[in-house]
C-alpha cells in the first residue's frame, strides 16, 4: 500500500485487479485460521478470484503427511543428513525451504557471516573476521570490486596479479629446501559475491650471522721479559 500509494478505500475498490502477495492470499483463504468476526466481504472474494475458501480449521482439510517419505525424498534431492527441522520446514514452507537449500548449495553456509556483511558489501580496504568453527577464523579484506559481467550483470571476481605470480616464484625457489614447521599465512581477496583464498609461501629466513669476536692485542711491557735461566756474569 505504501509503495503503490494506495489507501484502504483503493484496496477495497480494486481488490479484483491488485496483485496481492501469496501470504495475503493464504490468509484470506483461511490457511491461518479465522479472524474474529470473519473475513470482510466482498474484499475476500474479489481478492481470491475463485480460489478456495476455508471456513473451518485448516488442518481438517490437510492430507496426512508421511514424514519418513519426506525425509527420504529430501535426502535424495539435496543430499547430506536431513534433520527433523528440515522436514518440518519443508512440510510447512516447501518453496521457501527449497530456495534456501539451493542457496546453501551454491554459496555454502553463510550463517557464519556477520549480518552486516551478509546484507551488504564491506567498504574497499575494510577488514573483518569470520569464525568458521572454534579455533578457525578467516581474516577477510575487500581489495577491489571487479567490473560487471556482461552475462550475469554481477561484479566479476578479481585476483591481484601479485598474489598469483609471486607465490609461484617463491615456491620454485624453495623446491630444494626442507619444509618449514611454521604455517604459511593465507591472504584472502573478496569481491561483492565471491571469496578467494591464496596460500602465500613465506620467504625462508636468512641465517643470522654470528658476531665476530675481535680480540684486542696484548699490550707490550717496557720491561725486558723475565727468564728463569741465569745468565753468566
Amino acid at each position: 500500500m505504501v509503495s503503490n500509494k494506495l489507501s484502504p478505500e483503493d484496496v477495497k475498490a480494486r481488490a479484483g485487479e491488485l496483485d496481492f502477495p501469496g501470504s495475503v492470499l493464504e490468509f484470506l483463504e483461511g490457511m491461518m485460521g479465522q479472524p474474529f468476526g470473519g473475513f470482510p466481504e466482498p474484499l475476500r472474494s474479489d481478492a481470491l478470484r475463485g480460489r478456495r475458501k476455508l471456513d473451518a480449521r485448516p488442518g481438517l482439510s490437510l492430507e496426512p503427511v508421511d514424514f519418513v517419505k519426506v525425509k527420504r525424498e529430501l535426502g535424495k534431492k539435496f543430499g547430506g543428513p536431513v534433520t527433523e527441522t528440515d522436514i518440518a520446514s519443508y512440510v510447512m514452507y516447501p518453496k521457501v525451504f527449497e530456495d534456501y537449500k539451493k542457496f546453501v548449495q551454491r554459496f555454502g553456509d553463510l550463517s557464519v557471516l556477520p549480518t552486516k556483511y551478509f546484507l551488504s558489501k564491506p567498504e574497499i580496504g575494510e577488514e573483518f573476521h569470520v569464525e568458521l568453527e572454534k579455533g578457525k577464523v578467516l581474516i577477510l579484506k575487500l581489495l577491489a570490486v571487479g567490473p560487471l559481467s556482461e552475462n550475469t550483470g554481477q561484479p566479476q571476481s578479481m585476483v591481484p596479479k601479485s598474489m598469483v605470480d609471486e607465490p609461484q616464484q617463491a615456491t620454485q625457489d624453495r623446491t630444494t629446501e626442507p619444509s618449514k614447521s611454521t604455517p604459511e599465512p593465507i591472504v584472502y581477496s573478496i569481491s561483492q559475491h565471491y571469496i578467494h583464498s591464496y596460500h602465500i609461501p613465506q620467504e625462508p629466513a636468512e641465517p643470522q650471522q654470528q658476531p665476530v669476536q675481535v680480540q684486542e692485542p696484548q699490550r707490550r711491557s717496557s720491561e725486558p721479559p723475565q727468564s728463569d735461566q741465569l745468565t753468566p756474569e
